[in-house]
């Protein structure tokens, strides 16, 4: 029995230790790359007039732009996707506001929108230029949400506490506004980019950019110009995450993918007076229901949230967590408990939701065949026709026939951008210059983009494409995008034109590619 005991305890210390270890070796990676920008900071006051700049007019600016409603929609007369008249005022509103963006930089339209500006560098010759894209079009605002908005949304107003409302403000009129206040206000102070920047600004992407970003990327591609990375529209900074104290900011390394499946049964019809032990629709609502109780499996370790959890382990303010997170594929299943959150269990696996049903012609007549959309985002690693597969799976196993599949509109999900190269650490160091002030200090940690961006037409133009916005949020504000009451505060507005602006100098700075 001593034995016995002796070995358990053993064991058990091993166990231990090898979590300890696990956790000890992660934070130290973290926490080295952490004190590194911290240092460097210290020493480093390169930025320090963007500090003191007066950020009113540019403020004004962003105001005037929430007054043009550039919506795209599918619903337009005569096929188009935009008003004219509405881009036309919106394009001389942006002449007019950034004259040295229209004056130095080589300016293409595209499909009569879109709008692509290269500020062509000193040394494009020898380097790699980079993409800064961002969307010029807005959702459309649901006229029975009007009286729910505290301004009109097309205002342009700002309340007392600094808040501007309107549609774009956070989605995603700041990205375009930002970006081209960053390099008007470099121009004007007389900065020279060796390497080239682009700006690349689609007219479509609340409905697919098949119209703009998709014509940008064949207009790149016919010219062979390839990017060292690309930031597009993408994940916040988060100030009320649960398990971390620090604010973080997620850079977006990879987004779902999109299909719809089309679920059809086929039963046998009739006369509703003589019920049919085959109904269409009732085996239908069973393959529902069972999908719903045995989702796609959620994957933690192996997944792009087990990496943004590893990045947050220093910063977790319970040290079980610490060792937990570092030792993900011993805890995984309880970890995946814990994390049983809509928002995050989005990022743990491919989702599949019910969004149109369509069965029947009349009161009295048995559907003969009763059809299911089911809207699917798959995760990197699986595809829409694993998913098919894993419906046909759980339709076998509950005994449910006559069912025929049918896959439409179907986007992979995208390469998988690195953490571990020049583009992530500048943006990283990026983050940390420009949010020094914050206390605790910001983390930064790779993430997934949920929704769907332009980004994904530009995957051919380079292997590094980083989405994400440098504007700090919290979970109540998330809920705003798309919906009523969307605003940004012109103090974190004045913010991402900063980060901008340092990173096209980062970019251009000997240690970048150190």
């Amino acid at each position: 029995m001593l034995q016995i005991s002796a070995i358990l305890v053993s064991v058990l210390a091993a166990f231990a230790s090898l979590l300890a270890y696990n956790t000890y070796t992660i934070r130290s990676h973290v926490l080295t790359r952490h004190g590194g920008f911290a240092q460097s900071l210290a020493a480093d006051h390169s930025y320090d007039e963007l500090k003191n700049i007066d950020w009113r007019p540019h403020q004004q600016r962003m105001i005037r732009a929430i007054q043009h409603p550039t919506i795209s929609s599918l619903n337009y007369p005569g096929g188009n996707v935009v008003i004219h008249d509405d881009f036309v005022k919106w394009h001389a509103f942006l002449e007019a506001s950034f004259p040295l963006v229209y004056s130095k930089l080589n300016k293409h339209i595209i499909s009569n929108y879109s709008l692509v500006f290269e500020w062509r560098g000193t040394a494009a010759e020898t380097t790699t230029p980079i993409l800064l894209t961002s969307h010029q079009d807005v959702v459309p605002v649901e006229d029975k949400t009007l009286h729910e908005w505290k301004f009109p949304p097309f205002a342009g107003m700002v309340d007392d506490e600094g808040w501007l409302y309107g549609r774009g403000t956070l989605d995603v009129k700041n990205g375009v506004m930002s970006q081209l206040e960053a390099v008007e206000y470099l121009l004007s102070v007389g900065y020279q980019t060796k390497r080239s920047i682009w700006l690349a600004y689609g007219h479509d992407e609340e409905i697919g950019g098949m119209h703009g970003a998709r014509y940008i990327a064949e207009f790149f591609k016919s010219r062979g110009t390839r990017f060292d990375f690309i930031v597009d529209e993408g994940l916040p900074i988060v100030g009320d995450m649960d398990i971390v104290a620090n604010s973080v900011a997620s850079i977006g390394i990879a987004e779902r993918g999109y299909c719809d499946i089309e679920l059809q049964i086929q039963g046998i019809g009739g006369h509703a007076s003589t019920p049919s032990q085959n109904n269409s629709i009732i085996h239908l609502s069973k393959l529902l229901v069972a999908l719903e109780a045995e989702p796609l499996p959620a994957k933690l370790a192996s997944g792009i949230m087990g990496m943004t959890l590893e990045s947050l382990i220093p910063f977790m303010t319970n040290p079980l967590h610490q060792v937990m997170f570092a030792n993900q594929e011993l805890f995984e299943p309880l970890l995946l408990s814990v994390l049983d959150k809509p928002a995050v269990k989005a990022m743990l696996g491919t989702t599949m939701t019910p969004t149109i049903l369509t069965a029947g012609t009349a009161h009295n007549v048995i559907a003969q065949v009763a059809s299911a959309n089911i809207n699917v985002r798959t995760v990197p690693g699986e595809s829409c026709e694993s998913t098919q597969a894993y419906i046909e799976a759980v339709a076998r196993k509950h005994k449910i026939h006559g069912l025929r599949i049918a896959i439409h509109r179907d986007n992979l999900p995208s390469p998988v951008s690195s953490i571990e190269n020049p583009p992530f650490r500048a943006l990283e160091w990026v983050y940390h210059t420009c949010f020094q002030h914050l206390r605790p200090s910001i983390a930064v940690a790779p993430g997934l983009m949920l929704a769907g961006t332009d980004s994904k037409h530009y995957e051919v133009l380079t292997d590094s494409i980083y989405r994400f916005m440098p504007v700090r949020m919290n979970s109540t504000d998330l809920v705003r995008i798309h919906g009523v009451n969307e605003r940004i505060h012109l103090a974190d507005y004045a913010e991402m034109i900063r980060y901008f602006a340092i990173l096209i100098q980062r970019v251009n700075d000997p240690e970048y590619d150190a």
